[in-house]
Parts: C-alpha cells; sequence; structure tokens
C-alpha cells in the first residue's frame, strides 16, 4: 500500500447541489485508538492486518513509528506507560466516545461523493491515537484520522506544540474541522495538485473547496478553509482588494515555487498583505472563481477535477470582483 498523503485537512448554493444523497452508504469506521490499551504481549499483528489492512503498518511503521519483531512490545509497552499519553488518551476517550455524529458527516458526505463520482472507490475511515504526528492520514482506500489532533484550539497539548504547530494552525484542530479535514485529504489524494505556475494551483485547491462544499453543503466556509470566522469576513471584504493584488505583483503566472506556496500554503497571513489577513488566500480565491465557473457552466463534478486548462475556467468564469 503506498501513502499518497499525510496532511494537516455555509456558503449558501444552489437547492440542486444542498440536499441529502438518495441513498447512504455503507461506510465503514474502525477504531484503532484502542492498540493504546491493548497488552502489548497479546497483539497479533495478522488479526490487525486482516481487520485495518495496510493501514496497520502504514500505523505502526510510519504513524507511531513501532519497531516489528522482538522490540515491539517493549516500544508499545512504554508508548503506553507514559503518564502525558495516557492523559492524551484520556481525554480522547472522553471527547470521543461517542462518534456517531462525525461518523454519521462523514456517510453524508460520501455518500454525494458515490453520486457524483459512482466508479470510485469508497474509503474505510480508521480513527487513531497517533501522539500528535498526522492529523489526517491518507491511503490508497483509507482515511486514518489522529484524534489526538481534534481537541480543540485551545488545547494545552498544541500550546506546547508551537515548533511543530504554529498557532495559526490550531483553529484547524476543532471538533467540528475533523470531517472537513478528512474530505479535503481525501480529495487531495484521488486529485493531487500538479506544481505548475500560480494559477494553475489556484484554480486546482479551488475545485477541491467546491467539490468540498458539494459534499459538505451544511458546513460553514470558514471550516472547509481552515478559517475562523473573522479571517472569512476579511477575506469576503477584500476581495477586489486581494485580486488586485494578486494581479499586480504579477503572481498569476509565476512559476516560482518559493513564492507560490507563501499564498497556497498555511501561514499566519498572506506575504504582504495585511496581517489581518489569512494564509491560503489563493486557494479562497481559485474558490471563488470556481463558484463563478460552475454558475456559467454545465459541468459535472467530474469533468470540473479532471479540466486542467485553468486559463479556460479563469476566462469562462468573468471573475471580476467587486
Amino acid at each position: 500500500m503506498k501513502i499518497h498523503s499525510l496532511l494537516f485537512v455555509l456558503f449558501f448554493i444552489s437547492s440542486c447541489w444542498d440536499k441529502k444523497p438518495e441513498h447512504l452508504i455503507d461506510l465503514e469506521v474502525l477504531h484503532l485508538e484502542n492498540i493504546y490499551i491493548t497488552p502489548p504481549d497479546s497483539v497479533n499483528h495478522t488479526q490487525l492486518r486482516s481487520k485495518y489492512g495496510g493501514f496497520w503498518d502504514i500505523y505502526r511503521q510510519y504513524i507511531v513509528q513501532l519497531p516489528m519483531g522482538e522490540d515491539f512490545s517493549d516500544s508499545l509497552s512504554a508508548f503506553q506507560n507514559s503518564i502525558y499519553y495516557q492523559e492524551v488518551y484520556s481525554e480522547i476517550q472522553s471527547k470521543y466516545k461517542d462518534f456517531s455524529s462525525h461518523e454519521e458527516e462523514l456517510k453524508q458526505a460520501f455518500s454525494i461523493y458515490h453520486e457524483h463520482f459512482p466508479n470510485h472507490l469508497i474509503p474505510s475511515v480508521i480513527t487513531f491515537f497517533g501522539a500528535f504526528n498526522f492529523p489526517v492520514a491518507v491511503t490508497d482506500s483509507t482515511i486514518g484520522i489522529g484524534l489526538e489532533m481534534f481537541l480543540g484550539k485551545n488545547s494545552e497539548y498544541y500550546k506546547a506544540l508551537q515548533t511543530k504547530y504554529p498557532i495559526y494552525m490550531h483553529q484547524r484542530f476543532q471538533p467540528e474541522n475533523l470531517t472537513a479535514m478528512a474530505v479535503s485529504s481525501w480529495l487531495e489524494t484521488e486529485y493531487p495538485v500538479s506544481y505548475q505556475d500560480f494559477l494553475t494551483q489556484m484554480i486546482h485547491h479551488g475545485k477541491l473547496k467546491y467539490c468540498q462544499q458539494i459534499l459538505l453543503p451544511n458546513t460553514p466556509d470558514s471550516i472547509l478553509m481552515g478559517y475562523n470566522e473573522k479571517q472569512i469576513q476579511w477575506c469576503e471584504d477584500n476581495e477586489y482588494a486581494i485580486w488586485k493584488f494578486l494581479i499586480d505583483k504579477g503572481l498569476l503566472y509565476s512559476n516560482d515555487q518559493t513564492t507560490i506556496i507563501k499564498y497556497i500554503n498555511p501561514a499566519p497571513f498572506s506575504k504582504g498583505m495585511p496581517t489581518e489577513s489569512p494564509g491560503q488566500v489563493a486557494q479562497w480565491v481559485g474558490w471563488q472563481i470556481v463558484k463563478e465557473f460552475m454558475d456559467k457552466n454545465s459541468f459535472t463534478l467530474e469533468q470540473l477535477l479532471s479540466n486542467n486548462n485553468a486559463q479556460f475556467i479563469l476566462q469562462q468564469s468573468s471573475y471580476k470582483p467587486n
């Protein structure tokens, strides 16, 4: 099994999109975090592979880095006996003892996904305790969700890990962001970004956000972007200024990846813009362009995501913010 991505992941839309799926699919959700309380000497790797598929080895090797062989039991025991991790696990159990609401959100999202992408694989979902290493771990068939990464933005654990996870990332570590990040990560696996020019990457991320919005029609824009409400409001209030900045700086056709990531990737703010601006502002702009494009064109989601002509999408959108 190949790891495709290990990632950190309410706008009104037309009534034809804003609906529940006609049929709910069966979505398998398994809970690997229980390995934390499994006696190390009783761990059966064959049974775990049978239950969790290849994700067990991904979890063991890459997420919590437990060795195979005779050192496995001692390593798992050390993990379990850490007072620090025992406290974290206790909080996970308290907050996610009932996972049913998140399971229902995921089931709804992937039921809609199946309607739009009937020939695509529906992933299994596995929750885990990953020692603060990955919020979401996506393989070719599985979405893994690290529950300790969704304990709330004010968690003391994240404050102690600011070197690894700067404060501007903590907004994403909310329970209400869990489903959105899982869906976003899967879409990024299905339709990976091509590191071409600024416009191509901006439109690509915009297409993914548009699709994510369709799959999660009742989720606020702020959560889909990983923003807080003030940040999404700043983008809406300054849409014209953001677009003008990108044009005036000649960014649209830039191939300088170092520059591009300053506006595509998470950041405390977007370089050259006011400190009130959020990071990833180019993704938000790309989303607005794709919305305009889809309002004016009869494309299915599969056609949209398969169309890699960013210039065509920009031109056909007639995007001109006021």
